[in-house]
């Protein structure tokens, strides 16, 4: 049973690879802040 060889990634599919990743980190990081700006309780909205 023979492996077919792949060919290693251009320097294109590297690039856009490092891309894909940091901009996923940034998405992520960007939800994060989104989600802590909302109040944790009732008291925060000013609502008694």
């Amino acid at each position: 049973m023979d492996i077919p060889l792949t060919k290693p990634p251009s320097r294109a599919e590297r690039w856009l690879h490092v891309a894909i990743s940091l901009s996923s980190l940034i998405g992520w990081h960007s939800l994060a802040n989104l989600l802590n700006a909302i109040p944790d309780s009732n008291d925060d909205f000013g609502v008694v």
